[in-house]
C-alpha cells in the first residue's frame, strides 16, 4: 500500500535513511566477523560481550547494558547460552540483573583464542575499507551511539 499524499518515494527513503544504512551496513561487518569466529562456536554479538564482561568484570547486567547499548531484558537472553556453555559466571546477589558477572576459566580460554580470529576479521575488513576509512567508520558509530543516548 502506498500514500499518494507523501512527496518521497521508498526508493528515496532508503537512499538517505541512516537506520537502513546502518542496519544493511552492520549485516555485511557482521558476516565477516561471524564467518572469521564461527570455528570457535561464537557469533560476533557473542564475542562482544565476552569481550565487555572481560573488559569490565566483574559487571552488573545493567553496566554491560550501558556499555553495550542494549535493554537489560535482550542482554539477559543473549547471556543465556554462554552461560550454559560455562564461558560465563554469574554470582552474588539475587535476582534477574543483580550480581556479577565474569568469565569463568573457560571463557578466558576462548576469549583468548577468539581475540585471534577477531583480529584476523579486524584485519580484513580494514584493509578492505582502507585504513583512515576504517578508523573514520568507527569514530563516525562511537558518535552515533553517544548521541542517541
Amino acid at each position: 500500500m502506498t500514500n499518494s499524499a507523501s512527496p518521497v518515494s521508498a526508493a528515496a527513503v532508503l537512499d538517505v535513511c541512516l537506520c537502513h544504512a546502518s542496519r544493511r551496513g552492520a549485516r555485511g561487518i557482521s558476516r565477516i566477523y561471524d564467518g572469521a569466529l564461527a570455528p570457535l562456536g561464537l557469533k560476533s554479538g557473542q564475542f562482544a560481550l565476552l569481550a565487555a564482561i572481560a573488559a569490565n568484570a566483574p559487571a552488573t547486567v545493567n553496566k554491560l547494558s550501558e556499555i553495550m547499548l542494549m535493554e537489560s531484558s535482550t542482554l539477559s537472553r543473549n547471556l543465556a547460552p554462554l552461560r550454559r556453555a560455562g564461558y560465563v559466571s554469574w554470582s552474588g546477589a539475587a535476582g534477574r540483573r543483580a550480581g556479577s558477572l565474569e568469565l569463568t576459566p573457560t571463557g578466558e580460554q576462548l576469549f583468548s583464542s577468539a581475540v585471534a580470529a577477531w583480529q584476523g576479521a579486524q584485519s580484513d575488513l580494514s584493509e578492505k575499507l582502507g585504513g583512515s576509512t576504517a578508523a573514520n567508520l568507527l569514530q563516525m558509530l562511537e558518535r552515533a551511539g553517544k548521541a542517541t543516548q
